[in-house]
């Protein structure tokens, strides 16, 4: 196997074609057409890259061979209980240090590789999706610098919403709001998320859930205007429910309920139990063969159930529903671990992408550990899948905090750098560290 070597790591084949053969793209994409001051620099920057790519090969080639003979001996030991959990105060000192490593970073995000436009947008999902995270290891651990960093943020944005009316991102953020009316009870916090809400009941979509590339501006498929990609069921139905729950109003539990369940009659593979990202994967094969189910999608989903039922009233008429398909997708994902305890980016083709992957190993683990905690799931059989895919998050936590090996912005499995960081891989190993770290002893 050939590899390359960047910033000090060697990569394998696949990530190495994968970024010189998006070189150019990429550019186009993030920096805007060609002859622009900041295209060409860009230009520059990467030409040097895919230049280091290549002088860095016959090193990488060299240790080859020695990394493979050395592979099973280094190889960690799966853990089959949660007996191998670092204890309680190890749990939340790599939680802390994650959480303050990122709290002082949230002005500027020269960290962040691709997609800064999205990055930076106070109003959309992924600063939503970190401030989900955030809140919660907050709630459990008594971080008050969190607590208040969050606050401070989404007090700038006058609680208003994204731009786009229906579509899923745009209202992610809604649900810090609903966080932080519950500490304050003002109802001004909520009120853009109420008025959002009843626009969308007072004209329901009744759009096909196919997903068709969409030209509009920021909105990847025609379909957005409902919940027709998996990363939906994570930035929508809980902000549905949380409402419900505040004003006494059903209808918006109703309309999540509804749109949750079409979603996922539509997605979900029923003898897989795992989510297509989105109906462009119901027939895609991986380079091997497989079917594509990305792992930060079902990560999406799965984390997005747990949050959902935790807000749900246990009197609510489909929750039963929700529980199997919690289940059911637990199950699932347990056997795909892999021995380093991270899932792979591509559920079902562990071969397809051999880099690590934190932000959907994260989400799942929440979920588990999330559903150890909540009764829902055994100890018994899914102590030693959270052991393993805590240590695996740990060890992608940078000395300093950062949490690294995140893949960027994207929609189905590939290659990371380990230098690859995002908020929404962040709040993902927030979310896991506070409910880990209620397992640990």
């Amino acid at each position: 196997m050939n590899t390359a070597s960047k910033a000090g790591q060697c990569l394998d084949d696949d990530a190495t074609n994968f970024w010189l053969k998006k070189k150019d793209e990429n550019v186009t994409r993030i920096f805007g057409k060609a002859n622009t001051v900041g295209y060409r620099l860009r230009k520059t920057l990467l030409a040097g890259a895919a230049g280091a790519l290549a002088l860095g090969s016959a090193a990488c080639t060299a240790q080859t061979a020695e990394t493979g003979m050395q592979k099973s001996a280094a190889a960690p030991m799966m853990a089959t209980t949660l007996d191998g959990l670092p204890s309680k105060a190890d749990v939340l000192a790599k939680g802390q240090k994650v959480a303050d490593w990122q709290r002082v970073r949230l002005d500027e995000f020269p960290y962040v590789r691709t997609f800064l436009h999205d990055t930076e947008d106070p109003l959309g999902w992924v600063q939503a999706s970190l401030f989900i995270g955030m809140t919660h290891w907050a709630d459990h651990t008594g971080d008050d610098a969190a607590a208040a960093a969050v606050a401070s943020e989404i007090s700038r944005n006058n609680f208003e919403l994204g731009s786009e009316l229906r579509h899923a991102d745009y209202y992610t953020i809604g649900q810090s709001y609903m966080w932080l009316y519950e500490k304050t009870k003002d109802p001004a916090v909520i009120a853009p998320s109420q008025a959002r809400l009843d626009l969308i009941l007072a004209d329901e979509p009744t759009n096909s859930l196919e997903f068709i590339p969409a030209s509009r501006t920021r909105w990847e498929g025609t379909c957005q205007e409902r919940w027709c990609w998996a990363d939906a069921l994570f930035m929508a139905p809980r902000l549905w429910q949380q409402m419900a729950n505040a004003t006494g109003n059903q209808a918006y539990s109703v309309y999540a309920d509804k749109e949750f369940w079409a979603a996922t009659d539509y997605m979900y593979d029923d003898e897989l139990h795992l989510f297509y990202r989105d109906s462009r994967y119901f027939d895609a094969k991986s380079p091997n063969g497989k079917p594509v189910f990305w792992s930060r999608g079902n990560g999406w989903v799965f984390g997005g159930l747990a949050l959902l039922l935790e807000d749900m009233p246990k009197d609510h008429p489909n929750r039963a529903r929700y529980v199997t398909l919690f289940e059911e997708m637990a199950r699932a994902m347990k056997p795909l671990q892999r021995e380093n305890g991270y899932w792979p980016a591509s559920l079902m083709d562990p071969d397809a992408v051999t880099t690590p992957e934190t932000s959907g190993t994260a989400f799942i683990t929440f979920g588990l550990a999330w559903g150890l905690n909540h009764g829902y799931l055994s100890a018994d059989e899914f102590g030693g899948t959270v052991t393993n895919g805590w240590n695996a998050i740990a060890d992608a936590v940078a000395a300093d905090g950062k949490v690294e090996w995140v893949q960027q912005v994207g929609k189905a499995p590939e290659p990371v750098l380990k230098s690859d960081t995002q908020l929404y891989g962040v709040g993902a190993v927030l979310l896991a560290a506070a409910e880990v770290a209620e397992l640990a002893k």
